[in-house]
């Protein structure tokens, strides 16, 4: 399997769940997180995990941008995986040209999305943590597969569980093969720092089933060797034990 970093860059959060890139000289406090889905190349697939903010750079969707840095065609990706649906993690799926029309970026893609938390994302209709008028779009999306069950795998090479921690019906999800196990927390397991402090966060859904879960994970990867995919963090995309 090949691993590829797909980073979109810094941000820092303001008002109202804005990501405004940061500033390498900011020393203010404040949330500051990287954003950067993973690239998964299996010998069936090509996955992407979780899809990144949506806004554009040179006029075209910042995530095909930076696929194409990669040598990467949005044509190539065949499933995409999301593990919930906060907008920092759906919002490169598609975008709304000048005509206001929706564009979705990956045409060939299986997009592989919870039931029911879309529904409770769907709910949230003051929460600035979604973006509804996408969510309104991608109900009517042909390429869904919806995953109703709490835990399986999706291929040999694709296992998932619904954890509801960081989250409503969070997803978590292991790609592997016979030598090589990549684990992705998304805001489960977001940077080091959740694994070095394995506590429950205020930005939690279920802060306390959520930091148990830390901890087996820590253990799990330290006796099967994986390596742990960071969504979030600023320095270290990859954790390899």
């Amino acid at each position: 399997m090949e691993l590829k970093v797909i980073k979109q860059g810094n941000f820092k959060i303001v008002k109202n769940k804005k990501f405004n890139l940061l500033d390498p000289n900011d020393v203010s406090k404040g949330i500051k997180l990287a954003v950067q889905p993973f690239l998964i190349t299996t010998l069936n697939d090509c996955i992407l995990l979780d899809a990144g903010l949506d806004f554009l750079e040179d006029n075209q969707p910042a995530i095909l941008k930076q696929l194409a840095t990669h040598g990467v065609h949005p044509g190539h990706i065949t499933k995409i995986l999301i593990s919930h649906f906060h907008k920092d993690h759906v919002g490169g799926l598609g975008y709304f040209n000048t005509e206001k029309e929706w564009v979705a970026n990956f045409p060939k893609a299986t997009i592989y999305l919870n039931k029911q938390a879309f529904e409770h994302a769907l709910e949230q209709k003051t929460n600035p943590s979604y973006d509804h008028e996408m969510l309104q779009q991608l109900q009517k999306m042909s390429d869904i597969f919806w995953i109703d069950t709490a835990e399986g795998w999706l291929t040999p090479e694709i296992g998932f569980l619904v954890t509801n921690a960081h989250d409503v019906f969070h997803q978590v999800f292991w790609i592997t093969d016979k030598t090589t196990t990549f684990f992705y927390g998304a805001d489960d397991l977001p940077t080091t720092a959740y694994l070095k402090r394995a506590i429950a966060y205020k930005t939690d859904y279920n802060g306390e089933k959520a930091m148990k879960l830390r901890k087996i994970w820590k253990e799990k990867a330290k006796a099967e060797k994986w390596h742990i995919l960071l969504y979030h963090d600023l320095k270290n995309p990859v954790l390899q034990f």
